[in-house]
């Protein structure tokens, strides 16, 4: 089973992540709700949470410790 070799400022980067990508969803994209450009920020939304997701999942693999 592997370890987890906590990190305080992974932890604090897996937080601020979280952050951003609330602030995405909840703050930036419902201010371009209604206009053409919603779509396209909408998709950027979209790739931007992905990357994001995915640097939590790799900050997460790195603080694992094998045995």
């Amino acid at each position: 089973m592997a370890k987890f070799r906590l990190n305080i400022f992974f932890v604090i980067a897996i937080v601020c992540i979280l952050v951003l990508v609330g602030y995405l969803w909840f703050v930036l994209l419902p201010v371009f709700a209604g206009s053409s450009e919603y779509v396209g920020v909408r998709y950027a939304v979209i790739l931007l949470t992905a990357f994001l997701v995915l640097s939590v999942v790799l900050l997460v693999m790195s603080m694992t410790t094998k045995e």
